[in-house]
């Protein structure tokens, strides 16, 4: 982590960063900033300085969102911020920052970054820790939030980052995924959902399809999402008995999963075929639609 080519790529994420986020800023707060910044760099205490200034973010930039930055290239994975606060963007700055000037230190700086901050940090940490991956202490630390039940800890986490899919292994990323399902995070958020879907993972969400019914209570309607790409003969029956469901988000979900699995799974092609002429709801007719004038 701490080698040459890592800190360029952490200097090229923080000028993006940087360059995306400064329009968000008011004239005070970029001028209180780079005041911040020019402090931690001249510091013989980072680790203290950092964790003042990160306090301080909140109020002097606000948490306007980056409605319209650009994706940021990371080592690991593009990295799309449009739905950070400018407080959040401002705390990984200054983060990449006390990194750059003590690079040997680097996991300790995070690791008490982590340990120290509050929950707005914790959230702002873990939106960016693609930009310090891969580092198995990153893991042991977003494995770590995965247990809370903080929903805004948990959707920094789950929702919009890259991090999970491409550094969880297959247990940790299906626990992940069911802990939204418990939890009601949308699961169409999850970055790299399909690429990382599995057997386990289909499994398990046919179970918790099941036992949700047998207790008599709702279904997640993006559960689907999870289930279809390896769903098993249980799966693909739940998929299609949902077709009719009278709820519009699980006809939606299913549709969608079912017609991702035509290609290999063909049979499905007249059940698709005869939704479309009993379908009422615009939004899934034009899933069919699409799917037989293609």
């Amino acid at each position: 982590m701490h080698g040459i080519y890592k800190m360029h790529s952490i200097e090229n994420s923080k000028a993006t960063l940087t360059r995306e986020s400064a329009p968000y800023f008011s004239e005070s707060g970029q001028a209180w900033l780079d005041g911040a910044l020019h402090a931690l760099t001249a510091s013989n205490q980072i680790i203290e300085d950092l964790g003042l200034y990160s306090a301080m973010a909140k109020r002097k930039l606000g948490v306007e969102s980056l409605q319209q930055a650009a994706v940021i290239d990371t080592e690991v994975a593009p990295l799309d911020v449009h739905h950070w606060s400018s407080a959040e963007a401002a705390r990984l700055i200054l983060l990449m920052t006390a990194i750059e000037c003590d690079p040997a230190q680097a996991e300790d700086i995070i690791t008490a970054y982590y340990r120290m901050g509050d929950e707005s940090e914790h959230m702002a940490l873990l939106r960016g820790l693609v930009f310090f991956a891969p580092a198995d202490f990153l893991t042991v630390i977003a494995l770590d939030a995965g247990r809370s039940n903080n929903l805004e800890i948990l959707a920094a986490l789950i929702l919009d980052n890259p991090y999970p899919a491409c550094l969880f292994n297959e247990a940790q990323f299906n626990q992940m995924v069911l802990k939204a399902l418990f939890l009601g995070l949308a699961i169409e958020r999850i970055e790299g959902l399909a690429k990382r879907a599995n057997p386990d993972l289909a499994r398990m969400g046919e179970n918790f399809v099941i036992e949700r019914e047998e207790a008599g209570r709702s279904v997640p309607v993006d559960i689907w999402l999870a289930i279809g790409p390896c769903a098993s003969e249980t799966g693909r029956l739940q998929m299609i008995d949902y077709l009719d469901h009278e709820e519009i988000g699980h006809r939606y979900y299913c549709t969608l999963s079912l017609i991702r699995r035509l290609s290999r799974d063909p049979d499905l092609l007249p059940v698709l075929r005869q939704r479309l002429d009993t379908e009422q709801e615009t939004l899934i007719l034009e899933l069919l639609q699409d799917t037989f004038e293609t």
